[in-house]
């Protein structure tokens, strides 16, 4: 069993930005506007069988773990009429489960 944990900073978005009630807009300053830091947990469980010929290997990984929002950043557009600034971050991966059998054959 084993856990990994990334975290990392929140990353500024490139821009002059400004948030304002929850909304991105444009500003004066450049790179003032950051996302949320970013944190996700792993998990991975695994169990070797060995025979005389072969070895198998079952595992389960459970990917950001504790299901975080996490956000990631993209190219987005300013709204001409309001300056809203929409479309920059958007949804990494949320918790993803998955299993599987490596079987290693004699050569």
């Amino acid at each position: 069993m084993g856990l990994v944990l990334r975290a990392a900073s929140g990353s500024p978005i490139p821009g002059y930005f400004v948030m304002s009630d929850g909304k991105l807009f444009v500003g004066e300053r450049r790179n003032e506007v950051r996302l949320a830091p970013y944190v996700r947990v792993d998990a991975r469980a695994q169990r070797m069988f060995l025979s005389s010929r072969h070895a198998a290997t079952v595992f389960a990984e459970l990917l950001n773990a504790l299901n975080r929002h996490n956000q990631g950043l993209i190219e987005g557009n300013i709204q001409a009429v309001t300056g809203e600034a929409v479309g920059f971050s958007r949804n990494l991966a949320p918790r993803r489960m998955s299993f599987g059998i490596e079987v290693s054959l004699p050569r």
